[in-house]
């Protein structure tokens, strides 16, 4: 297995949202001293994203793109493939295929969390699963090069597709060969998932994962026990990302390093 870390784009205004936030070289630098292989990048809008910058910086320090993040697609500015405005949904899917075409330049993968939508009062759910699903197929046939990852979320932030098993279902439903999934642990941990069967039966699909600690605080920061998660990924064989995605709180060095050393320890062989 390989890791990253995640960098907030330069186009996204706020500030609470889980990543390193700041000039590229630095961070770039910082995450490729402490031994990293990748930054992912974490964006709202790539139509404004500075990817000359991220290039050069990724040249520079020779790390990979694993991911493009599109978090703040919908945390930031409220897009979704799922809301009932067709407007929105059109600019949604616009962006998508947007970092799509990007990540097909850096061999990146592309993540579908928020933006898939979520069940609104009034609205009829299965009108949102429609809208959402032709929001999956429409970006990933855009460009059948780069996988589209799933990633469920748990039910404190999301109220469609929680669990890994609900993720599988969706993605078999749309039978579409890069229309993939993503893991993340914490939100596994809060729907009380059993780590070692989703992971098994993630064994044919799963292209990246996240990770946090408790209070999706940086790894090695809370109290979370990663040994499971990691032997279960090494059983299957698994050999992509494993990306810190977290709440950064005082030192980004400590926060970087102290990372890195828990990853090694329980993702490593």
């Amino acid at each position: 297995m390989k890791f990253s870390y995640m960098v907030v784009g330069d186009e996204i205004k706020g500030t609470n949202v889980t990543g390193l936030i700041g000039e590229y070289d630095p961070l770039f630098k910082l995450v490729s001293e402490e031994g990293y292989a990748g930054v992912e990048l974490l964006i709202k809008n790539p139509f404004e994203t500075n990817f000359k910058e991220v290039e050069r910086c990724a040249k520079k320090y020779n790390l990979e793109i694993p991911v493009i993040c599109t978090g703040e697609v919908y945390g930031e500015d409220g897009l979704s493939f799922g809301d009932h405005r067709p407007e929105i949904r059109k600019e949604a899917i616009k962006r998508t295929k947007e970092a799509m075409n990007i990540a097909e330049y850096f061999n990146a993968h592309v993540n579908v969390g928020r933006l898939r939508g979520r069940f609104e009062e009034g609205v009829d759910p299965s009108d949102t699963i429609k809208w959402s699903k032709e929001g999956f197929l429409e970006s990933a046939l855009s460009n059948k090069n780069v996988n589209l990852l799933l990633e469920p979320i748990n039910h404190q932030v999301s109220n469609f597709i929680l669990t890994t098993e609900e993720g599988l279902k969706f993605i078999k439903e749309l039978d579409t060969p890069n229309i993939r999934l993503m893991l993340d642990y914490i939100h596994m941990v809060i729907e009380d998932e059993d780590i070692s069967k989703s992971v098994k039966m993630s064994k044919d699909y799963l292209d990246h994962v996240h990770i946090c600690d408790s209070d999706r605080l940086p790894v090695g920061m809370g109290n979370f026990d990663f040994d499971e998660f990691g032997a279960a990924l090494n059983e299957i064989g698994y050999e992509g990302y494993v990306s810190t995605e977290a709440f950064e709180k005082g030192d980004y060095n400590d926060n970087v390093k102290t990372s890195f050393s828990v990853m090694k320890k329980s993702f490593g062989k």
